[in-house]
């Protein structure tokens, strides 16, 4: 299985976009497609692994109730730990499920970066988590048999190649404060200046690729819509865009509360398809497997970061 003919021009043209034009990029981006994307995530989490996640519900509630008091100016000073502590409760809750030596790796080296960031540094590791969410489509194409190569040139690739170029304009079309105001979702407090801008600039394409990928790629994918759903999921994103435009802050608080949630529980979630347990996945989307084949064959992710 390959990504669709359009993927590789859409991520290109993701790239001049962010070079020149980072922060209207960022805030449009998210404001325009941030709900929609966590939707179309979690639509498809919950349709392909839908047997392995109902351990996850307390441990995610817990962090969309963390996300919820920092957007009602509650949280408190702890609250970024707290979240750390309840994403290392997701990866030791899936490792009893994971029944080769490759995915208990990765969940102890995942668990060892959670539990040193809780110690050492909470803010810089959500920072550093929110950079590695944008790459998690990787994860879900593999796991989908798409062939990695050219995904793996874009994501990693372009990225690279943006955080070459000095950031050509900081134009702020929702009026949201500054490139400075935003600096802190992505880039770490010790990286400053013109690197601040350009690594902010990559991880904007990051974040574009995540939002094709997501919508377009992984949209495809899924096999059960319910009109109603759908039109409630519009709805509240119609909503979101508005109360983007009207107060940017606010709103990328409220949209935490839901985006982590769909952030987080992709770490668990890619362990358990990295240790193939097809025991525990729908068998739904397998169904449309063969439907989507010949289609595809010819066509050849605020204290701190939202996790966008």
């Amino acid at each position: 299985m390959t990504l669709p003919r359009w993927f590789v021009p859409y991520a290109l043209g993701c790239a001049v976009i962010a070079a020149c034009a980072p922060l209207a990029v960022y805030t449009l981006s998210l404001a325009m497609f941030g709900a929609w994307h966590v939707h179309t995530e979690l639509a498809w989490v919950r349709e392909r692994y839908r047997g392995s996640l109902s351990r996850l519900v307390v441990p995610l509630l817990g962090i969309s109730l963390l996300r919820l008091a920092t957007w009602a100016g509650k949280a408190p000073s702890w609250s970024v730990a707290a979240e750390l502590g309840l994403g290392l409760v997701l990866v030791l809750l899936v490792v009893s499920r994971l029944h080769d030596a490759r995915s208990r790796l990765a969940a102890a080296l995942l668990g060892a970066v959670l539990a040193g960031g809780i110690v050492f540094a909470p803010v810089p590791t959500l920072v550093g988590f929110a950079l590695l969410h944008n790459l998690t489509p990787l994860g879900f194409f593999a796991d989908r048999g798409v062939r990695l190569r050219t995904p793996l040139l874009l994501f990693f690739g372009l990225p690279l190649l943006v955080a070459a170029f000095p950031v050509v304009t900081t134009f702020d079309p929702l009026s949201t404060g500054g490139l400075a105001t935003h600096l802190g979702s992505y880039v770490p407090a010790v990286v400053t200046g013109a690197a601040a801008e350009r690594l902010f600039a990559a991880a904007v394409v990051g974040q574009l690729l995540h939002y094709g990928a997501v919508i377009g790629v992984m949209g495809r994918w899924r096999t059960v819509r319910r009109p109603v759903v759908e039109l409630a999921a519009a709805v509240v994103a119609a909503a979101l865009f508005a109360y983007f435009a009207n107060s940017f802050g606010d709103a990328r608080k409220l949209y935490g509360s839901v985006a982590a949630v769909h952030a987080w529980i992709e770490f668990p979630v890619l362990l358990l398809a990295l240790g193939g347990l097809r025991h525990h996945v729908s068998q739904a989307p397998r169904s449309a497997d063969a439907a989507l084949a010949p289609s595809e064959t010819t066509s050849a992710r605020e204290g701190g970061s939202t996790m966008q």
